[in-house]
């Protein structure tokens, strides 16, 4: 399978505000499995690429990668002063965090509004500890899911389960995307004591 997000923040593109414009493609398996996945942030020319189980960012000059350096998550392992990524710009997305992830956004040192693709990237690239992605479909998730992974980020859903992938533009998952196990067992637990 291949998953593109072809332009992620288009409703800021089409109001003119110059934030979170990215594309993003990702190669499946037949059976699911993330291969390959590449990031480009359109506005500053950077991009993430991994495949075969690594993964480099760098900044793209023409057609040519400059500077590509590995992936690496930040080492965070607390989720008090966190940097925190979760879709908060659309009223629905705004509602269903402050409800479904208040705990993780009170305990954060810093929250950038922003989701999707770049969350994963984010993640890989050490640019934010933690990422939650709500009511996520296919192409916000496994358009990406390679970088993550090729980075040694731990990505579960919500309760901590695998993510499956199911070819289906109209299917949804949450995405629980942390730089370190220690901070993924933490915002877990976090979780877990909101459906208590």
């Amino acid at each position: 399978f291949v998953v593109v997000d072809p332009f992620d923040g288009s409703a800021l593109y089409r109001h003119g505000i110059r934030a979170f414009w990215y594309t993003a493609v990702g190669v499946l398996a037949a059976d699911g499995r993330p291969l390959a996945a590449a990031c480009l942030d359109l506005i500053h020319g950077t991009v993430e690429v991994a495949g075969e189980g690594k993964g480099f960012t760098g900044r793209l000059e023409g057609s040519t990668l400059q500077g590509p350096v590995p992936l690496r998550p930040s080492a965070a392992n607390r989720l008090q002063g966190a940097r925190f990524e979760v879709y908060l710009m659309k009223p629905p997305f705004l509602r269903a965090a402050v409800d479904r992830v208040g705990p993780l956004l009170r305990a954060a040192g810093f929250v950038l509004p922003n989701g999707g693709p770049p969350g994963l990237a984010d993640i890989a690239a050490g640019r934010v500890d933690l990422y939650v992605g709500l009511r996520q479909g296919p192409t916000e998730i496994f358009s990406a899911l390679a970088l993550a992974e090729a980075a040694g980020a731990t990505v579960t859903d919500l309760t901590g389960q695998p993510l499956r992938f199911v070819p289906d533009l109209a299917a949804t998952s949450d995405v629980l995307c942390a730089a370190t196990p220690a901070l993924h067992r933490e915002a877990l637990e976090a979780l877990r004591a909101v459906g208590r």
